[in-house]
């Protein structure tokens, strides 16, 4: 995040695609968990190579195939062609081959520092049958990397890009969470992690965002019991595939008052949790097959939205007007912006926030609470 901030700060005079920019952001901290890899760097062809192939996957991922309900249809390759997907398969599982490789070539290490990454602990669970004596295959690695990258990316990304455009909309709601932020947060220093947690307000537009711009509209495919059902006077035959439409029931009238109007106010006095329980709002899902990542994405996506909107001033290009900003949505495998979100940023925090690197930041942090009180000795030599 600091070396965001400070791309955005170096951009100042210049219009900010507020989704490219969280799309690098999401991508790192996913990479950086996952593969030790920062997945964009412009400095480095490799992930100049992954930042292609997954948007192909993307691309591809997005399209309504006709081949997959009539297949007499399949020849005609409407939607995409089974060549096309099997060559980006191909390119994927070959990226995903080497970095494997490349984590079993790591010197092994006898003491665990806490810096394992994502894939050497899949790792060992590959070594470590469970209680029933099965044990993770390489192609279930690579799969539940595959579905960590292309899940925790795109769909933060978007959220955050739909918050700041409500956010620009409506202006006066962009007073009360800086207003929120500066009482907490104060203009001397960055949004931190501990922060988050005292952002009431922040967090009430991030569920009223989830519940008006959910990032995947339709729920992945669940499938039905061989047996069939019955469910609120609606048979389900056996083996059915079921599509939730979350978008849809986040905008029913009958769950919601005024469902079509973005107001966080009304989850600031009635705070609701989006870990499945209540059907209302279900952006991860709920259940078995909730999305295990919820609370990383969802402090991936809050503690993005609150360092864009406390570090800088957010502003339309000159001419448009907030309630002009076109609002229309084109459908991919998220929900995406029809038209670009493109704002001028102007710094609102002392300019050394911006330039300082995180290490030397935490210097400072630790030696003035060194200072502060000798307790902090043992830390400060720890450190």
């Amino acid at each position: 995040m600091a070396l965001l901030l400070a791309s955005i700060f170096r951009l100042r005079a210049a219009a900010v695609n507020v989704g490219d920019f969280v799309n690098v952001f999401t991508s790192n901290v996913i990479g950086q968990m996952t593969l030790r890899m920062r997945l964009f760097d412009e400095n480095n062809a490799e992930a100049e190579h992954f930042r292609e192939l997954m948007d192909d996957f993307l691309r591809i991922a997005a399209r309504f195939r006709i081949g997959d309900f009539v297949p007499f249809l399949e020849r005609i390759g409407l939607g995409g062609s089974l060549d096309e997907m099997k060559s980006v398969h191909k390119r994927f599982d070959e990226f995903l081959v080497r970095k494997m490789e490349e984590q079993r070539s790591r010197p092994k290490t006898t003491e665990d520092d806490g810096s394992k990454d994502f894939l050497q602990i899949l790792h060992q669970l590959k070594y470590n049958s469970g209680e029933d004596g099965r044990q993770l295959s390489e192609s279930n690695i690579k799969g539940i990397l595959l579905d960590m990258i292309s899940a925790g990316t795109d769909t933060a990304t978007r959220t955050v890009e739909w918050a700041m455009s409500e956010l620009i909309r409506h202006p006066h709601l962009m007073k009360k969470v800086r207003d929120e932020m500066d009482a907490s947060v104060g203009t001397e220093e960055r949004v931190a992690e501990y922060h988050l947690p005292h952002l009431k307000y922040l967090q009430a537009v991030v569920t009223e965002t989830l519940r008006l711009h959910p990032p995947t509209p339709l729920m992945l495919p669940h499938a039905s019991p061989d047996s069939s059902r019955v469910i609120m006077g609606h048979f389900i035959p056996p083996n059915s595939h079921v599509m939730v439409n979350v978008w849809a029931v986040a905008r029913d009238p009958n769950a919601w008052e005024k469902p079509l109007e973005f107001n966080p106010d009304r989850f600031v006095d009635n705070p609701v949790h989006l870990d499945g329980k209540d059907f209302r709002i279900i952006p991860f899902g709920a259940g078995r097959r909730m999305c295990p990542g919820y609370n990383l994405g969802l402090l991936m996506i809050q503690f993005a939205l609150a360092s864009f909107v406390h570090a800088f001033d957010w502003s339309l290009p000159s001419g448009e007007e907030p309630q002009d900003l076109d609002m229309s949505e084109k459908y991919e495998v998220s929900i995406h912006r029809k038209v670009l979100l493109n704002l001028f940023a102007t710094p609102r925090l002392p300019e050394l926030l911006y330039n300082r690197s995180t290490k030397s930041e935490s210097y400072v942090i630790v030696y003035s609470q060194f200072l502060s009180s000798s307790s902090h000795i043992c830390c400060w030599f720890r450190f």
